[in-house]
């Protein structure tokens, strides 16, 4: 008790509480100040990353526009639209003096870290603009002959081939429309591939357009041999869209038309079933020409090769088909269920010890039903009784029977 007493007289006095609570402001301020060093580092490293980019990019800026200045009147005005004015803006953003170096100079001396964060943000976004600018002339970083003028040179020497090439893309198109359209399930169900040759004769007219760009000339006598080989690149993609439509037409045609049969089969079926029917009769045939109707618009619609609403209405005419018959259709009746009952009821059939049909009191020994041992009914197999054509084992009064003893 002593001791407990020395305890609680140990807390209660102040400097123990006054001691606890200077332990507890130094781990929060170390805390805190173990806070402020890690955002200070961020920041630190945020500024070094930028700066880094920044001193990569304004290496690279000149070398784009340089690039610039010795290619760009090789080729067509439009290729270079707007990058004159792009390069001049981002060599002002540029240099120790430049905008980008002086807002990452001035995010260093603030000795706000809200501030820093704030000029660090305006850096960066002049930074991402000058990036583009240059990525679009040099191409990305660590890349080869991706650059624009690069490209455009490439198409510059590829133009002719890619034309010929697309030239033979157009023949085999051709080819491979022809021999679907020789099929003959095809030619049986009157596709045509309106849509797949229309696609087709796109491509040969770009084609077209492709080998006049070459006989044009542009501004300084230039002729765009890269516009030229875009031209014929599009042929390319035109050609794949016409083979696609046709593969569609052909699948979507065959889809309907196999709804469009099976639509037809089930009206005959259900017409029959109705016919043969004497529950709702007249109301389900009244049904059947809105099916019919339905049908036909499946048809007509797979006449003008419009597949997929072919198909659409050859469903719906399916669905109007299975409403009609069954509305025809007799309702089963609902069977009523059987109680089997093991107690003294008088049901028939089962096997009680008082009911009246059952293996008790009537059909047991001495019952009044017929195959009874010393029953009364007549054509029993008795062991003794008084009816006609017993047998009785030892004797009886009825006539014609067999005893054993007389």
């Amino acid at each position: 008790m002593g001791y407990r007493r020395g305890q609680e007289s140990l807390w209660q006095k102040p400097y123990i509480w006054l001691a606890i609570l200077g332990i507890v402001l130094m781990f929060v301020g170390s805390l805190g100040g173990f806070v402020n060093l890690l955002q200070a580092e961020a920041l630190e490293t945020r500024l070094t990353v930028l700066e880094e980019q920044a001193q990569v990019t304004e290496s690279r800026l000149f070398i784009a526009e340089q690039e610039y200045e010795e290619r760009h009147l090789l080729f067509a005005d439009h290729w270079s639209t707007g990058l004159s004015e792009a390069l001049f803006e981002a060599e002002r953003q540029f240099g120790q003096e430049g905008s980008v170096f002086q807002l990452l100079n001035q995010a260093r001396s603030t000795s706000s870290r809200q501030e820093a964060h704030k000029l660090a943000d305006q850096a960066e976004t002049l930074l991402s603009t000058t990036i583009v600018v240059v990525d679009k002339i040099l191409g990305p970083p660590n890349t080869v002959d991706q650059g624009l003028y690069q490209i455009l040179a490439w198409k510059d020497g590829q133009v002719q081939t890619r034309i010929a090439q697309g030239q033979e893309k157009i023949s085999a198109t051709l080819a491979m429309l022809n021999g679907k359209m020789a099929d003959e399930w095809n030619q049986s169900h009157g596709l045509s591939l309106a849509s797949a040759y229309a696609k087709l004769a796109e491509a040969e007219g770009q084609l077209v357009i492709a080998q006049q760009t070459l006989e044009v000339k542009v501004e300084r006598n230039l002729i765009d041999r890269p516009l030229a080989f875009d031209q014929a690149e599009t042929v390319f993609r035109l050609a794949d869209e016409a083979l696609r439509f046709a593969e569609a037409d052909e699948f979507n045609a065959r889809a309907a038309w196999s709804a469009i049969e099976n639509a037809k089969a089930r009206i005959v079926w259900a017409r029959s079933y109705i016919a043969a029917s004497s529950y709702q009769q007249a109301q389900a045939l009244l049904m059947l020409p809105q099916a019919e109707s339905t049908l036909q618009l499946a048809e007509e619609a797979f006449a003008a090769e419009d597949f997929v609403n072919a198909k659409r209405y050859a469903e719906e005419a399916y669905t109007q088909t299975e409403t009609s018959w069954l509305m025809a259709a007799t309702p089963t009746p609902t069977p009523i269920p059987i109680q089997l009952d093991t107690t003294t009821d008088d049901d028939d059939d089962f096997w009680g010890s008082d009911g009246d049909d059952g293996f008790g009191s009537d059909d047991t020994w001495g019952g009044s039903d017929s195959d009874d041992w010393g029953g009364s009914d007549s054509d029993s197999w008795d062991s003794w009784g008084s009816d006609s054509d017993s047998w009785d084992s030892d004797w009886g009064s009825d006539s014609g029977s067999w005893d054993s003893d007389w």
